[in-house]
């Protein structure tokens, strides 16, 4: 987008890491996604195993070491290759203690087992991963474990719980939501030292389970006055709103978009919240109201052309009327911008389009008419770059 060369790096900075969450029914939309959950290195696997530390020997000149494990359960074996209580040798040095649990991944598809580098587990680890449901079971009876493990004082469980949730639809973890506790949700958000990677979880969930108490509790955290950019802020918008509704649509209208000195990192949050709301959670908040409110973010050139998109696909087409002054306003005089107005305004006109008044659809053909005759190929481009 061409306005992005023009914009101070900082503020840039901001609205893209507000954006770095993933906004798909195949995840969190408020999570930022993790590496690889133990249950998903185990399923892409050819042989996985729980194994416990035997001996090693260390490399001498050019040789790398060996490191030999009994193996004690196993989790995967596309091969029939492998035997509880054999051993097995990985071509590395690996120090460790007998009896000191590791998990052994190979996702070599050749016939010989090569194996990764091994992960040292803890005892709780270890009995976690066991007891894990496969990938096999439905997301909700894996989340409902998981949900246990979110804190857990051992780092690597509690990471790989937080995945699970990461990769889990809005439609699973909502499904489990009478097992939340908004109690402690409150308590790990209230938290200074607490990961702040999954504030936007939970607030969400916060959200799905809580009652007026932690409306007002999130509402506090929202409006606080701040500068900084605070991660899983959007989260605890999205959960505010799903409890307080319209007047909590009311107090972030005021608080955020009306709000000419916040940071772009606090509006693109409350964007990608009302985003939400309006694909998952649409009963919570009228939306004329969502309308009007995303309507504001066109005062702000960072925001125009995402802005403009979402009103397009939201049909709000008493935005017709303010096309042609977005198209005067110089700050908005870049190629990719006015091929966004232009595909607003083509979708406005379409005879196709049953969502919108006679007058809202000759005012838009207009608009489109004196475009052609100053710029004939802008909207040959619109139409030709569907994306920009």
């Amino acid at each position: 987008m061409d306005w992005f060369t023009k914009l101070p790096f900082a503020l840039v900075c901001g609205v893209l890491l507000a954006s770095l969450v993933p906004e798909s029914a195949d995840g969190c939309e408020f999570c930022l996604v993790p590496t690889l959950t133990f249950t998903e290195q185990v399923k892409q696997s050819k042989a996985a195993v729980i194994a416990e530390w035997k001996s090693a020997t260390p490399p001498v000149g050019d040789e790398t070491g060996q490191t030999e494990f009994v193996v004690q359960q196993i989790l995967v074996d596309a091969d029939g290759l492998l035997l509880e209580n054999e051993s097995l040798t990985v071509n590395e040095f690996i120090s460790g203690t007998k009896g000191a649990p590791f998990l052994l991944i190979n996702d070599n598809a050749k016939e010989t087992l090569a194996w990764t580098h091994p992960q040292k587990l803890s005892p709780e680890a270890r009995e976690y991963i066991a007891r894990a449901p496969s990938s096999n079971v439905s997301t909700t009876t894996r989340l409902r474990y998981f949900l246990r493990f979110l804190e857990h004082p051992d780092q690597d469980i509690a990471i790989d719980a937080y995945g699970e949730f990461a990769r889990a639809s809005y439609d699973d973890i909502k499904a489990i939501s009478g097992e939340f506790n908004p109690v402690q949700l409150r308590k790990w958000l209230s938290d200074s030292s607490a990961d702040t990677t999954r504030r936007g979880l939970y607030g969400l969930m916060l959200g799905c389970s809580g009652g007026p108490e932690d409306a007002r509790f999130l509402e506090a955290i929202i409006v606080q006055p701040t500068q900084e950019f605070r991660l899983g802020i959007d989260g605890m918008m999205a959960g505010y709103l799903m409890l307080n509704r319209a007047q909590g649509m009311t107090v972030l209208d005021k608080a955020i978009l009306d709000n000419q000195e916040i940071v772009s990192s606090e509006v693109a949050a409350l964007a990608k919240a009302m985003r939400f709301l309006w694909d998952f959670e649409p009963q919570c908040v009228p939306r004329p109201q969502l309308q009007q409110a995303m309507r504001k973010l066109l005062v702000r050139p960072e925001f125009v052309e995402l802005t403009i998109a979402d009103l397009r696909r939201w049909q709000d087409w008493e935005s017709t009327a303010l096309m042609p002054q977005l198209l005067a306003d110089p700050k908005h005089n870049f190629p990719s911008t006015r091929r966004t107005i232009v595909r607003f305004l083509l979708a406005a006109a379409s005879e196709e389009n049953t969502s919108i008044s006679v007058q809202q659809r000759t005012q838009a053909q207009r608009i489109l008419d004196d475009l052609s005759k100053q710029n004939p190929g802008l909207i040959e481009d619109a139409k030709r770059l569907q994306y920009d």
